[in-house]
């Protein structure tokens, strides 16, 4: 795959900085668990965090700062192999998981302007991420969080957080993590613009009775409590936290079809000629064998397949 940034031209934005959150470990990924942290996994030629990162280069913010705990060397030095011109980025440590407003208070003495808050485990495809600054000066809100329509999936509702907004506005009224069911047609999906003001509000932020971790949706439900704007802004198409193998193959897919390609395959991958692939993305330094039939299967970075394979609908690693 190949690991480098768009190189486009772009005009610094000042006035916002960003803050990604790369700390949590996947506990469902088999042994990628134990490998590969979820940041680092792969979506077609890049890796979640590689995306996160182009998204918030087209808006020109520069400064950057990434959180991370488990397998934070391994994306430190993902991150400074890479070609990213124009960006700085700092590295903080969350010793220990306890939820993504705990992750957020590392931050809290790097951060004084308002910011971009980015989950570094989530895939967004974004309508338009430009949309969450001009809501933000627009209403001079607290904060902006990007919703997307609920999606029904195999008639079960998809657990991220429900939000509530007023009926002729986006301005919020209640937020409800993890919902039973399909309580309002909005859902919160992990990316945020906060003013800088949020860290007062973090330290004030209960643990939660369900998990036992400090929820952003905590914070943010104090900041309605305190009569603050919160504005929802209805900017991403798709969303998906990726917290299994299903999810990464999925995910996967979906980029797939979407840019109209058969396969992604690496530039550094050795496929040999009588391979047969459909749907099928090829990471760094692989080997796939003589007379191997793939489909819908991600090969992930110096993975070998063996030749005469008959693989479909997996991950390798």
């Amino acid at each position: 795959m190949k690991n480098k940034l768009k190189k486009n031209k772009f005009t610094a934005e000042k006035n916002y900085s960003a803050v990604i959150l790369a700390a949590g470990k996947g506990t469902r990924l088999g042994h990628l668990s134990t490998e590969t942290p979820k940041a680092l996994l792969p979506i077609g030629n890049l890796t979640i965090i590689q995306h996160q990162l182009s998204l918030l280069r087209q808006l020109g913010i520069v400064d950057i700062i990434i959180v991370v705990g488990f397998g934070g060397e391994k994306i430190k030095q993902h991150l400074t192999t890479l070609s990213t011109p124009g960006l700085q980025l700092t590295f903080i440590r969350q010793e220990k998981q306890l939820g993504i407003a705990h992750a957020l208070m590392q931050a809290e003495h790097l951060v004084s302007q308002p910011f971009f808050l980015l989950l570094g485990d989530v895939f967004f495809d974004f309508i338009s991420i430009g949309q969450m600054i001009t809501t933000h000066r627009h209403h001079n809100a607290t904060a902006v969080v990007a919703t997307r329509n609920q999606q029904v999936i195999n008639g079960s509702i998809k657990k991220n957080y429900a939000v509530f907004v007023g009926n002729k506005s986006n301005i919020v009224k209640k937020v409800i993590e993890k919902p039973s069911g399909l309580v309002t047609a909005l859902e919160g999906v992990g990316a945020y613009v906060f003013n800088p003001s949020v860290f007062n509000t973090l330290k004030s932020t209960p643990r939660t009775a369900q998990r036992d971790e400090y929820e952003i949706t905590t914070t943010i439900q104090l900041l309605l409590e305190s009569n603050v704007k919160v504005i929802a802004s209805r900017c991403v198409r798709y969303d998906n936290n990726i917290s299994t193998l299903d999810d990464l193959l999925k995910t996967n897919l979906l980029q797939m079809h979407k840019k109209g390609l058969q396969n992604i395959i690496s530039r550094s991958a050795h496929v040999h000629p009588t391979a047969n692939m459909k749907k099928t993305v090829v990471g760094d330094n692989c080997v796939v064998g003589e007379g191997s039939v793939l489909t819908n299967v991600v090969v992930m970075n110096a993975a070998r397949v063996e030749k005469k394979s008959v693989i479909k609908n997996s991950v390798i690693s």
